[in-house]
């Protein structure tokens, strides 16, 4: 997926209103959302779920928004053009992705009747080996752009949402650098099963998100970098 042209130097120096909950937010993870399939690689997986919203979306709208999912996702590149597309729209949400084991791809997209709007894709690999590669700074640029693709859902945003990420599995999976050689002596690898997530206590306005997309992706990077390097 390429990467937005849309953020502006005012982002840059925005600062997002963050504010405390009175209690942790309930987060519809990837793997409740897709069903795990034998040995997955490791995705990195972004969530906004709203807070105190009194309304849910109505099951009918749930039933088109599913092809729209699979159209915008293969306008942004999250899915290729002629790749099947798995997923339906049920009673509970829309949820549409492209997952093959044998290459290590998983994307997708996700709209829950809640209003929590979600995306992942799977982290890039080492040396062709099956050891996923956490950079911190490549996931703050994926989710800049994962948070970019969710604001153009065609849902209603509302006021306040709390910014979720996580990676999993997290078997086999370790801390370096994207476009960098495994280091000779071969590389540092976790082999926890708990998934790296940031916590869902705090949330941001949505005027605040709009305005510092970047600022939000790199904390939430920064966060899940706190919780890998805290198992280890």
């Amino acid at each position: 997926m390429s990467a937005p042209d849309s953020t502006t130097q005012a982002d840059s120096a925005a600062e997002p209103d963050w504010s405390l909950l009175g209690h942790a937010a309930d987060v519809s993870w990837r793997t409740e959302l897709q069903r795990p399939w034998g040995t997955e690689p490791a995705a990195l997986e972004l969530h906004l779920v709203p807070v105190g919203a009194s309304t849910r979306l109505q099951v009918v709208r749930l039933q088109t928004l599913w092809t729209e999912l699979v159209q915008l996702g293969r306008m942004r590149g999250l899915f290729s053009q002629a790749g099947a597309i798995e997923g339906e729209p049920t009673s509970a949400g829309a949820v549409a992705f492209a997952r093959d084991v044998r290459v290590g791809t998983n994307t997708g997209l996700a709209v829950m009747r809640t209003g929590q709007r979600s995306a992942w894709e799977a982290l890039p690999r080492t040396g062709g080996l099956s050891v996923a590669v956490f950079d911190p700074e490549y996931i703050a640029t994926r989710l800049t752009i994962l948070l970019e693709l969710l604001l153009t859902l065609p849902v209603p945003l509302p006021a306040r949402i709390v910014p979720a990420a996580g990676v999993e599995p997290a078997m086999l999976l370790t801390r370096g650098k994207v476009d960098a050689p495994p280091p000779r002596g071969g590389v540092s690898i976790g082999m926890s099963q708990q998934p790296v997530r940031t916590d869902t206590v705090e949330s941001v306005s949505a005027d605040g998100l709009r305005s510092a997309i970047a600022r939000v992706a790199e904390e939430l990077a920064a966060r899940l970098d706190q919780a890998l390097g805290g198992r280890r």
